[in-house]
């Protein structure tokens, strides 16, 4: 399995991602729906809105699966994070 590099804006993201203070908290509706939007839109049958943290992937909002969590070595969104599109968003925020 190819693990995920570290994003070179890692300590920035996270800043930004730990001061938005949304992980671990209560489910919002306003992310389920953006999740129901697309996962309609786009004609696929499991939609996930994630957050991924130093450790872990955390799902925000699921549509038709369970919400829940994986360590950051397995999703591909952690591969996602490392693209230099992204990382270049991430900077200019």
């Amino acid at each position: 399995m190819l693990f995920p590099s570290i994003p070179q804006n890692e300590f920035s993201r996270l800043a930004i991602l730990h001061a938005l203070n949304i992980l671990d908290t209560s489910p919002v509706i306003r992310f389920d729906c953006i999740t129901r939007f697309a996962a309609e839109k786009l004609a696929v049958p499991i939609c996930l809105n994630t957050f991924i943290d130093s450790d872990r992937q955390r799902f925000k909002s699921a549509w038709e699966i369970e919400p829940t969590e994986f360590s950051r070595d397995i999703p591909i969104c952690a591969h996602a994070i490392c693209e230099t599109t992204i990382n270049h968003a991430l900077g200019e925020l």
